[in-house]
């Protein structure tokens, strides 16, 4: 709409619908946090009118009135194939609306904007507003906020605080107490996790050391059946944190556990299609990989001396 004015006005008078007024009312008015955040983008004074009082902005009600008539009402008996087929001719119908000379308009409303409007309003601003949301999230304690399932790091003093997340189809942002403490190219990747490493402590700073190379080393020093498993786990699609989470619990198990049975454990847990490191933990603390493995019979039921399995009844 500013474009196609060529400026800014100084005030908007909007209905009070949701997607500008969330609030009504002069004493405890509160707009659309996008709405507002557009109003500030162009630095434009947002004054909604009264509910239930039109006579606020005569001229929107009597404007409506006119492209009923003039647009809408010229449509009706026409047949169009595509949306750009439609809004060409309503680009049409509303010059011609524009430039039509009436009594009471003997100039036409287009010269009456260029000759009174147009030289009040505010020049245009560089970049036009980029339509963002927002949300309201606790910080987790791994220092991450989560938009569409995908981690985004802020500074880990922030952590447990209550933080907004304005986000556009570019850019996540975090904010507090109205200032920015965060900002990332948004990222699509489900499961995955954007980190800062300046948003880290130092002594989470080496999460950065955990390349999936890393990874293999340190599997390879424990067994063939570890790093069969952490390739199972697909380093390479796993996100920093969980590589240093795997990497770390790895070298805490090597020291607790003999590497044998660390082997036996991950072969376990390889067979088990498990999805995580926690898994091999488990194993070992209930002494799983010592205990004897079970055969499956031809028809896929477990060789227990309890079943009696399709030869008993020959």
């Amino acid at each position: 709409m500013f474009e196609f004015f060529g400026g800014i006005p100084k005030y908007l008078i909007p209905d009070n619908l949701k997607s500008a007024v969330t609030v009504a009312g002069w004493r405890n008015l509160v707009l659309n946090r996008t709405y507002q955040d557009m109003a500030d983008h162009y630095r434009v004074i947002v004054e909604p009118g009264r509910p239930g009082k039109p006579k606020d902005k005569p001229k929107v009600e009597k404007s409506v009135q006119v492209v009923e008539r003039w647009i809408l009402f010229r449509l009706r008996n026409m047949t169009f194939f595509g949306l750009h087929e439609l809004n060409q001719e309503i680009s049409r119908l509303l010059e011609e609306l524009n430039e039509r000379k009436t009594k009471r308009i003997p100039a036409g409303r287009k010269q009456l904007f260029e000759e009174l409007d147009k030289p009040a309003l505010k020049p245009l601003v560089a970049q036009p507003y980029q339509f963002a949301e927002f949300r309201t999230q606790r910080v987790q304690p791994d220092y991450t906020v989560s938009i569409d399932n995908h981690a985004y790091s802020v500074p880990y003093t922030y952590v447990g605080t209550s933080v907004d997340i304005r986000v556009t189809e570019r850019v996540v942002e975090v904010l507090a107490n109205g200032q920015r403490i965060a900002s990332h190219p948004r990222n699509s990747v489900s499961g995955g996790a954007t980190v800062s490493e300046s948003h880290m402590p130092e002594n989470h700073k080496k999460i950065r050391e955990w390349s999936p190379s890393r990874l293999f080393d340190v599997a390879e020093f424990i067994g063939s059946d570890a790093t069969a498993f952490i390739q199972y786990l697909n380093p390479d699609s796993l996100s920093e944190i969980s590589r240093y989470k795997t990497g770390t619990r790895l070298l805490t198990l090597s020291v607790e556990y003999p590497k044998e049975r660390l082997n036996a454990a991950c072969l376990r847990a390889l067979q088990a299609k498990a999805n995580g490191i926690e898994q091999v933990e488990n194993i070992l603390k209930n002494n799983l990989d010592q205990s004897p493995k079970s055969t499956q019979t031809q028809d896929g039921l477990s060789d227990h001396e309890n079943i009696r399995g399709r030869d008993y009844y020959h």
